[in-house]
């Protein structure tokens, strides 16, 4: 029986992370994490065929986070985008606020009942390599040359910039948008996105669909086969993530309220939505 309860829930959860990919910095991976889905969504995704009698319910919450995905994209790019420039500190604590709210939510998911040295190690792994990753970001000087032109061999690079590009939006703590800024894509699909340029959306499309394919089934196995050192791994990231949000905090004028009332919203959803899923 189809609950309209839970389909409207999950493509809320589609719209946050669809708007989450839209924003350079920001990881479509750890908002996935913190609204309670993550292991869920890899599952439905990667095990998909591996059995039949699942394959409906599967097909139907990847559909509902799918369409809300597309519809964060599409309707609150420019938004996001216009957000993000002009009011960039309130944009960050709304996300900060998520991150921060869901750190208990990600402890109580753990297995591990004691702390251990191989855990250690791979918390510390995942969080340094957020910060390896913010680090290239601080020398990377971003290129927004925009194109129009569709040839081939540049359907063929954006197709592959998009599937490695799907790989990291599945990972938490690594933005899917910062590497296609590292790639040389990120403003020329945005563009595509707000002009509504069909064909590049097409290969952009095929390309993220077989990399979060790919990728989904790779993190599956590491989650079903080592869960505890992967979860450690991945707390690891979603810590250091708010090192990578974090912009700064200015104590003058209506700009410390807004970021209190942006931090305090994205705590209360993330509470909210990760009670639901």
């Amino acid at each position: 029986m189809i609950n309209i309860k839970n389909i409207i829930i999950n493509l809320f959860k589609g719209l946050f992370i669809g708007i989450a990919n839209v924003i350079p910095g920001v990881s479509g991976g750890t908002i996935v994490l913190l609204l309670g889905i993550y292991e869920r969504l890899l599952e439905s995704i990667g095990s998909f065929f591996s059995d039949k009698t699942k394959m409906k319910e599967r097909f139907l919450f990847i559909l509902n986070i799918l369409v809300g995905v597309l519809v964060g994209i599409l309707l609150f790019a420019k938004v996001i985008s216009f957000l993000n420039e002009n009011y960039p500190e309130p944009t960050s604590f709304f996300f900060i606020g998520l991150i921060l709210a869901s750190i208990p939510f990600l402890i109580s998911n753990y297995e591990g009942k004691k702390i251990n040295f191989r855990n250690i190690v791979c918390f510390f792994c995942g969080f340094n390599f957020v910060l390896l990753f913010l680090l290239i970001e601080n020398m990377y000087k971003v290129n927004s040359t925009l194109t129009n032109e569709i040839t081939l061999l540049y359907g063929i690079k954006l197709f592959i910039v998009s599937f490695i590009a799907a790989g990291t939006m599945v990972v938490p703590g690594v933005s899917g948008s910062f590497l296609l800024i590292l790639l040389g894509e990120y403003y020329n699909i945005l563009n595509f996105i707000n002009t509504m340029n069909i064909l590049p959306l097409v290969i952009v499309s095929f390309g993220v669909g077989l990399g979060i394919l790919i990728f989904s089934k790779i993190i599956n196995w590491f989650l079903k086969k080592h869960k505890d050192v992967t979860m450690s791994f991945i707390i690891g990231l979603v810590i250091a993530s708010v090192f990578k949000v974090f912009v700064g905090f200015t104590f003058i004028g209506i700009l410390p309220i807004l970021n209190i009332i942006a931090f305090t919203f994205g705590a209360i959803l993330v509470i909210f939505l990760g009670k639901k899923s």
